[in-house]
């Protein structure tokens, strides 16, 4: 079971490498520091919180509907849909679930910690309750961010597929040519054999 680790989130080491993260980058480290506060201290408002996860886990489960987006500190992460494993998040500051938790959006698949480790999490959903306006809008300001950045490189993977379908159509067209050109040539020395077999 997840276990909330929320004393290591107020260590400076951790609040340095948490304000590394992009969506979080704008914030004055006093800024973050508040948050985190605002998270300690009133419940309703616990927007971050950092959770320990033990080996075989699951983060994020496929289906399911949460608001939550998730920072790697420590451990390594798998994804899979399915039993299919289709990434893996190891490197501090990963950041996942984010594409469910911006498009309000059930689990596309389901994140399961491999070793123990912990991730930074935000809960979206409760965003637009902060008081500190300053904050909220540099969060939104980094989830937009975050959205361009995404939506630039999903246009960019789908451009490149089109290209990759078009040179395979493009390869296609030319086997396709090449092996016309074949059956004339074959068909053209079919009629020489005939042509023969009728003059002897």
């Amino acid at each position: 079971m997840p276990v909330e680790i929320q004393g290591e989130l107020f260590k400076q080491k951790t609040i340095e490498l948490i304000h590394k993260f992009k969506i979080l980058h704008d914030l004055s480290m006093d800024e973050l520091v508040s948050l985190m506060e605002t998270a300690r201290n009133d419940y309703k408002a616990k927007i971050v919180k950092l959770v320990q996860y033990e080996p075989g886990e699951a983060v994020i489960r496929e289906g399911e509907y949460d608001s939550w987006i998730f920072w790697v500190l420590r451990g390594k992460f798998l994804v899979k849909k399915g039993d299919v494993g289709i990434a893996e998040f190891q490197t501090p500051g990963d950041v996942f679930g984010e594409m469910s938790a911006l498009e309000v959006d059930t689990r596309s698949a389901t994140v399961i910690s491999e070793g123990q480790g912990v991730c930074f999490s935000m809960d979206l959903s409760i965003l637009n309750n902060l008081k500190n306006n300053s904050i909220r809008l540099k969060i939104q300001e980094g989830i937009q961010r975050l959205k361009s950045e995404r939506l630039a490189l999903t246009t960019e993977k789908l451009a490149a597929e089109k290209q990759k379908v078009a040179d395979q159509q493009t390869e296609i067209e030319q086997e396709k040519k090449r092996l016309e050109a074949k059956e004339l040539e074959l068909e053209k020395r079919e009629q020489l054999l005939v042509e023969r077999e009728q003059k002897r």
